[in-house]
């Protein structure tokens, strides 16, 4: 069973004095500013967790088979 957001905040709720509209709150911080250092091209390093980073995927290139046309579909960043 993976691990969600709200469980991580009732773990924090249970091991710390913060209120659950305090721990919420803390989790939602975290979350925006390791999306901010994503987004502008920054790696995130969590000592003991891991590292995270977006790669940049080439188009994918296909061909249609009812109009032979070539088709070029451009990937999402990948993220590690």
């Amino acid at each position: 069973m993976p691990l969600t957001k709200t469980d991580i905040i009732s773990k924090i709720c249970n091991g710390t004095e913060l209120t659950r509209k305090q721990s919420t709150e803390t989790v939602e911080k975290i979350i925006e500013v390791i999306k901010s250092a994503l987004v502008s091209g920054d790696e995130v390093t969590v000592n003991g967790f891991g590292k995270l980073s977006i790669n940049e995927k080439n188009e994918l290139r296909g061909v249609c088979f009812s109009t032979s046309e070539e088709l070029k579909k451009r990937m999402n960043a990948a993220k590690r």
